[in-house]
């Protein structure tokens, strides 16, 4: 099928999940906890208490509610950058994914 054909929601290039993790985004200087709201193939969503810089490239750990090793470890790029609630909403591109944070 066409993507033109798709109906809306179906025209990403992936499938976008809801999640509710645990997440360790790298700032300059310091790591800050967030929340992973939504994961796809080609990036993310997370929530955090602190608005961070669009154009800004960081290494992101999603977590296991669990306690293991990190689930995913990838490096990214702030793509937009959200108030919402008083929280910062930040979709990130992912760029690259790593072995380990």
């Amino acid at each position: 099928m066409e993507m033109s054909t798709r109906d809306y929601q179906e025209k990403r290039s992936f499938i976008r999940m809801k999640l509710e993790c645990p997440a360790l985004i790298s700032l300059p200087g310091e790591d800050r906890d967030s929340l992973c709201s939504n994961l796809s193939g080609g990036g993310m969503l997370l929530v955090l208490d602190e608005p961070i810089e669009v154009g800004s490239e960081h290494v992101v750990c999603i977590k296991s509610h669990f306690g293991h090793g990190p689930m995913l470890t990838a490096k990214t790029r702030v793509i937009r950058s959200e108030i919402h609630n008083k929280k910062c909403h930040a979709g990130l591109s992912i760029l690259e994914l790593l072995e380990h944070c």
